[in-house]
Parts: structure tokens; sequence; C-alpha cells
């Protein structure tokens, strides 16, 4: 049983960490576009892929890695070639999950500081490898550029994609490393997956259980549904000739995407917490949790989609596909999405009390 549990959290957290690495990947591409003209951009979302595999291991990793790379294409990709969509959207990410390598080091080892370097170590070694990914992609498919980015034209094909690359993978391997670093001073059994914390005895909460789950279902299936049918009709896909290759620009709706996202996750939880319930298990802590990560998920969204709006990117009118640039929608977005993460949390802590006292009653 308890296996079986470990697999159902797994499954959960590998979601949450995806929703979350999606939405931090797109608030650094909003904050630093124009920046690095040949794409990248400054930012931590590869903590996703760090802590999932601190947490679960390196499959978990491996599949965080890759779901992120594939929201990274629905998000509109600028495609010369199949291998350049793989080094440059799909592997990346994935390849963040080598930090595993130094996992067992960082268990066994007794010393603080000693846990410390094997992490850090971790980090840098996750993000190289991802910044190989994106060099091998500068070098291989985009050495034949008519102008480099930075005016770097007198630069050979291999230098230029090192600088270019390192540029931006440099700072975002040691945001990435102090985000981590803080993050494991403070909670630092977040990090071991292995420490099992034994639930509190749950009473039965009819009005949860079998009102709110079964209503979260629904909502979520909807949000799949008529958010997947207009980001599907948003797709607007170019394709010209691009040195040797024919070059494939996609532009879509990406806030349909986030809303779709939304309804894949609450779906799953909602669906997971159900099952559950009618086997009278525990498992408001997991719900709740996931349910506040979404929220927070789309707090970190909105405010990425505001920054975007009030910088006023040029844009071609022909080619973008995006859901209401009117930035009311995005502050209420921002405003719903607190006040869910609020209730969330409210919620957990009154649920956590109520069995706590239950507890001491009983004892």
């Amino acid at each position: 049983m308890q296996k079986k549990s470990d697999i159902i959290r797994t499954i959960v957290e590998i979601g949450l960490f995806v929703a979350l690495g999606f939405v931090f990947d797109e608030l650094q591409s909003i904050i630093f576009k124009g920046v690095f003209p040949a794409g990248g951009s400054i930012g931590f979302a590869m903590i996703a892929v760090i802590l999932i595999t601190y947490r679960r291991g390196p499959i978990a990793g491996v599949l965080t890695g890759l779901l992120m790379g594939a929201l990274d294409i629905c998000t509109g990709p600028f495609i010369v070639n199949p291998w350049q969509a793989l080094l440059d959207y799909v592997f990346p990410y994935a390849l963040a999950s080598t930090c595993a390598i130094f996992v067992p080091f960082f268990r066994k080892a007794e010393k603080q500081w000693v846990k410390t370097l094997f992490l850090i170590l971790s980090v840098v070694v996750g993000g190289l490898f991802k910044f190989l990914s994106h060099y091998l992609s500068g070098v291989i498919f985009f050495n034949h550029a008519e102008e480099f980015a930075w005016n770097l034209n007198s630069t050979k094909p291999a230098l230029y994609s090192f600088i270019y690359n390192i540029a931006y993978m440099g700072p975002c391997i040691v945001l990435t490393a102090v985000l981590t670093y803080v993050l494991y001073k403070r909670l630092p059994k977040f990090f071991d997956y292995q420490l099992k914390v034994e639930e509190a005895k749950q009473e039965s909460i009819k009005s949860f259980d079998y009102l709110l789950e079964p209503s979260l279902i629904v909502l979520g299936l909807f949000l799949i549904i008529f958010f997947g049918v207009r980001y599907k009709e948003s797709f607007y896909i170019e394709q010209y000739e691009y040195w040797e290759y024919v070059a494939t620009d996609v532009s879509v709706n990406v806030n349909a995407l986030m809303l779709m996202l939304d309804g894949i996750m609450i779906t799953i939880s909602a669906t997971i917490a159900f099952i559950k319930s009618l086997r009278k298990e525990p498992n408001y802590r997991l719900t709740l949790n996931s349910y506040a990560i979404v929220s927070f998920a789309n707090i970190f969204y909105a405010v990425a989609r505001i920054i975007r709006l009030y910088r006023k990117y040029p844009t071609k009118p022909e080619k973008m596909a995006e859901f209401n640039y009117n930035t009311t929608i995005m502050w209420a977005w921002f405003g719903i999405s607190i006040l869910l993460t609020v209730l969330f949390v409210t919620f957990y802590l009154y649920l956590k009390e109520f069995n706590k006292k239950a507890s001491n009653i009983e004892a």
C-alpha cells in the first residue's frame, strides 16, 4: 500500500513541478525577450527538475524535463530540423536531471558543508549538460547565419555558440544553485523523498470528499476541452527558407495552453483524491497542496504576462494569437489566483488543526 501511495504522490509531484517549471520558463522568457535575440533567457526554471530529481529520483527528473520540453515546444517553437528541435527544446531540461549523479553522495554525506558541496555540484553538472545541448544545436544548425547576435560576426561558429549560450546559461546555473542552496537550508527534508511522514487520521468531511472533488473534476474537464479547442484554433504556422533548411515558425495562444494545463492538473489531482476518499484513505494534504501549487503557478504566470503587456513588445498582428492583450484580464487572473491560494492554504491549516485536536481527544 505504501509503495502504491508513493507512486501516486510521484505522479502528482511530477505534474506540479512541470507546471511550475513551465511558468518559471515563461516568466524568464518574457522578462529577457530581446536581450537574447536567438533564443534563451536567464532564470531558474531548471530548479523544477533539480528538486524532483532529489525527491523522487532520476526517472522522475527525466520525465519532468521531457514534459517541460514538450510544453516549451507548445509555446511556439522555431524549428529548422527535427534534431535541432530535440537539442533546443526536448532534451535540455531532461539533461538537467544528470544532477542525480551526486544525489547518492549527498545522502551519504554526514557533514553539512559536504552535503552543500554535492548539492551545488549537482546543479552545476545538470546546468552544464543543458548548456551542452544548446551549444551543439548552435554549432550544428546555426553555423551559417549571415549575422550573429551582439555583432560577433568575426567569431567562429563554435566560439560564437559558446559565448552566446554561456551568456545566459552561466547566470542560470548560478541563480539556480543559490536558490537551491537557500531552499535546502530552510527546508532540508524537502530534498529527501525517502523520508516518510505519517499522515494524521482524517475525519470524514463529506462536503469535501463527495461534493468538492467531483465538482473539481468537472471543472478540470471543462478547462481541458474548452481551452484545448481554443489553443488548437490559435495555431499560426509560417514556413520559409532558412539557409539550407526549411524553417517552421509557430505562434500560439499561450494563455489557453496555461488554462488547459490547469485543467489537466486539477482533473488528475481531483480524480486521485476522489478515489482515495471512496477508499476511506487520508488525502487532504496531497489534494490541497496540489491545488495550492497550481494556484501559485498561476500567480507567477499572470505576473509574467502583465510584465510583457506593459513592456509593449512590437508584434505582427497576423502572427500573434494571444488570448487578450487587455491587462484587465491578467490582473483579474492574478487576483483570483492569489485568492484561491489563500483559501487552499487556510483550508489546509484548518484541517491540520482539526485532525490534531481529534487525535489529542482520541489519545
